[in-house]
């Protein structure tokens, strides 16, 4: 379980970077790791 909340934490803090990032290729970098997180977590 903890490290179910370690890795939702770690999609948060991604999403709020996700939010201030202006730079297209970074998004996509982000939005990357983010699906990949997601997934691991299944």
């Amino acid at each position: 379980m903890a490290q179910w909340e370690r890795v939702e934490k770690e999609i948060a803090a991604l999403r709020v970077e996700l939010k201030k990032e202006t730079q297209f290729s970074r998004k996509v970098e982000l939005n990357m790791k983010i699906k990949k997180l997601e997934n691991s977590g299944k």
